[in-house]
């Protein structure tokens, strides 16, 4: 590399991180699925255990649901160990590993177009606010986002030297993060449309991306062999019943991570030539502007729920572990009844119990807003406590508090 392109791709992995580091620990989200999760990749490092059976698809008909590839557990498992399994140290961690994949994502954008364009999409990259809230947390589509520049470089890499070799990396990683998230599969039907028909390959290499995108999806392969080929079925199910399948409400916008920032490279692919350096510094900017704008204020809240971060359910934590009692569980009626986040937290620090018993243990921990009656909750986690009285509460900022409560028979 030339000194000049070392300083300038050193300088948008500070900045990078830069950006991401302002009130970090004020804007991680850290909630349901991450707690959940990671318990999941946790109980898989204890137990010594090879698992097939991933995360699930929201849509479900008659208790059916797509199941994904466990390749997501174990490399959120990579990060937490590097973390000490630490929420706050692992997803920081896991900024600092996004950063990196400048580099790769430069250069693949580099052989695939030119170096301006390069220069572009790394920019937006660092500072596109929906790409800075989304390198700052621990879920399937942000694992997929941080792998995805790997893609690109052996898409690049394969353009500039038309080595065989790279092109099925490019269908094994294909394959790969599929197992992810299945919104991937638009940037596969993208790929396939584009390398038959915009690029044309020749038919020699079909067989490279079959065998590629083959092994990086055999974790699923295997598992639809060993169980009679569930999700094949379940797709079928749902296809079928697509006006009663529930659970699908909606699309979150950070599945299409890695499908935007294909977008954008193909579009400026498209429009190499008009990139010129002046509109490069343009949009670089705009976005630092907007990116101080955005990040440099204290934010109240870490997700769409008022005033609540991770902070809140550390604090909640250190208070539940401080009372040192055995035959309890936890509600949090803010975000989560289920408390995954909590579970989480207690089986890090090796506290054991069967925190899933709503029904007859002794003590409960309420999570909720103050002044709430919350017995009267639809939760059944807290409306069968009864009879109960309250033991102990705690402030946990001026809209939370954290109760502990007895059944008194």
């Amino acid at each position: 590399m030339k000194r000049n392109t070392v300083l300038i791709l050193f300088s948008f992995i500070i900045l990078f991180v830069l950006v991401r580091s302002l009130h970090f620990v004020q804007f991680l989200n850290f909630s349901h699925d991450q707690g959940d999760f990671a318990l999941k990749a946790l109980n898989i490092y204890r137990e010594k255990k090879i698992t097939l059976v991933g995360p699930t698809a929201s849509p479900i008909y008659m208790g059916h649901r797509l199941i994904s590839g466990s390749a997501f557990y174990y490399v959120l498992l990579f990060v937490l160990l590097l973390g000490h399994f630490d929420p706050i140290v692992s997803s920081y961690i896991f900024m600092l590993l996004c950063a990196v994949m400048i580099v790769p994502l430069y250069f693949g954008v580099k052989y695939l177009a030119n170096k301006n364009t390069a220069y572009l999409i790394i920019t937006l990259y660092t500072l596109l606010p929906f790409y800075v809230t989304n390198t700052r947390f621990l879920t399937n589509p942000t694992l997929q986002f941080w792998l995805t520049p790997l893609l690109i470089l052996f898409m690049g890499l394969y353009n500039k030297t038309k080595n065989s070799v790279y092109f099925f990396l490019v269908w094994f990683l294909v394959g790969f993060l599929l197992l992810f998230h299945f919104q991937f599969a638009l940037v596969l039907i993208a790929l396939i449309i584009y390398y038959l028909f915009v690029y044309k390959i020749n038919a020699k290499l079909i067989p490279f991306a079959v065998l590629g995108f083959l092994i990086g999806i055999s974790n699923l392969i295997l598992f639809e062999l060993k169980n009679n080929y569930y999700d094949t079925r379940t797709a079928l199910l749902l296809v079928q019943h697509l006006k009663t399948a529930t659970g699908g409400g909606g699309t979150p916008s950070i599945y299409f991570l890695s499908i935007s920032l294909f977008l954008f490279i193909f579009i400026f692919m498209y429009f190499k030539n008009q990139v010129s350096q002046r509109f490069i510094l343009e949009v670089f900017a705009a976005l630092f502007i907007l990116s101080l704008f955005l990040y440099i204020k204290t934010p109240s809240q870490s997700g769409d729920k008022k005033n609540w971060n991770y902070l809140l359910d550390s604090k909640a934590n250190s208070i539940i572990e401080s009372q040192k009692l055995s035959d309890f569980s936890v509600v949090n009626l803010v975000y989560d009844t289920d408390a995954s986040v909590q579970k989480y937290l207690l089986a890090k620090d090796n506290i054991n119990g069967n925190f899933d018993n709503y029904s007859s243990e002794k003590y409960l921990f309420v999570i909720t807003k103050k002044n709430y009656d919350y017995l009267k909750d639809p939760a059944y986690e807290v409306n069968t406590f009864k009879p109960s009285k309250v033991v102990k509460s705690w402030n946990l900022n001026s809209t939370y508090v954290l109760d502990l409560r007895q059944r008194t028979r």
